[in-house]
């Protein structure tokens, strides 16, 4: 099974040879050994662009059941393990029933940073192939096609924008950290339905700055985008408890709702915060900042994504 690209779409194409092999890993974290029912795979397309993608299975998984399907996006410059191994979110999803699927980039995400010269992307059609990966897994796993998300860090928080833009039939919400939506991508956003966005951003974040660049836009205007899109007509502020003042930033929470569709906008303001994961290790970068522990980004997500699914 490969893909392959026409008319600039992908199709699913047949192979003579076996891609899908299937094996156990043991992991160790943080000297804790944990077992997860893990499969690496890879998509090639007739250019011979090999998309290689890892696949965890929840301990509860069966193919009697439909699960929902998070599609976890890499940053900038990582590769699917140093994202694995920093965020550990994987572990959330192992525990509370969602599939997790880890696509690598080509070797970045065309989600629209390389607007900044500095930040050049391969011009993929990413879009196109995370469509087809969807098709892909949905034949080899029992995947609930209604609720499939998709979330990133940084350069993977950009290409969840672009997804919600421009695969809104499919992706039922996204969460960014680290991430916002490139001008490109803001004057061409056409997204099909109302999309629920979570955003997690650190005031200190230098990588991407909250009040935007001449390339990017800021959080604010990211977010207010959406919360107009969405219909939202309140804005409720909740500040978090500082559960840990040793880690130097603390959290606010605002909240974009009483829209039509009952459909949300919710900014995790990071205050003091860097380019970084809540809950998560240190970063790949010692100079990436502060990393926030009042609170872990990755239940957050999975129980913001929980409340919504695709209706058809």
């Amino acid at each position: 099974m490969g893909i392959m690209k026409e008319n600039n779409h992908f199709i699913l194409i047949k192979s003579p040879y076996p891609w899908l092999i299937s094996a156990i890993w043991m992991i160790s974290l943080f000297s804790q050994q944990i077992l997860f029912a893990q499969t690496k795979a890879s998509i090639s397309d007739i250019e011979g662009l090999k998309r290689n993608f890892t696949v965890f299975l929840p301990k509860n998984y069966s193919d009697t059941i439909d699960f929902p399907l998070v599609i976890y996006l890499h940053g900038y410059g990582w590769t699917v393990e140093q994202d694995m191994n920093y965020t550990r979110l994987y572990e959330v999803t192992d525990t509370t029933g969602y599939i997790i699927v880890y696509p690598s980039g080509a070797p970045y995400w065309n989600s629209g940073i390389s607007d900044n010269p500095d930040l050049p992307t391969s011009d993929v059609d990413d879009v196109g192939f995370i469509n087809a990966l969807i098709d892909t897994l949905s034949e080899q796993y029992s995947i609930d096609l209604y609720r499939v998300y998709a979330c990133g860090y940084s350069n993977g928080g950009f290409m969840s924008y672009k997804l919600a833009c421009q695969l809104s039939n499919r992706i039922a919400a996204i969460a960014s950290v680290g991430g916002v939506i490139p001008n490109s991508l803001m004057e061409n956003c056409n997204p099909l339905r109302t999309i629920p966005i979570l955003e997690i951003h650190g005031t200190d974040d230098w990588w991407v700055p909250m009040n935007g660049t001449d390339y990017w836009c800021s959080v604010d205007k990211t977010l207010s985008y959406w919360a107009n899109y969405d219909n939202c007509t309140q804005i409720d502020r909740i500040t978090l408890p500082d559960v840990n003042p040793k880690d130097s930033c603390t959290v606010e929470k605002i909240v974009y709702t009483n829209s039509t569709n009952n459909c949300e906008v919710i900014y995790y303001k990071i205050i003091h915060g860097g380019h970084t994961w809540p809950g998560a290790g240190k970063p790949g970068y010692s100079h990436e900042g502060n990393v926030n522990d009042d609170f872990n980004a990755n239940i957050e997500i999975l129980n913001f994504f929980k409340k919504y699914k695709l209706n058809r």
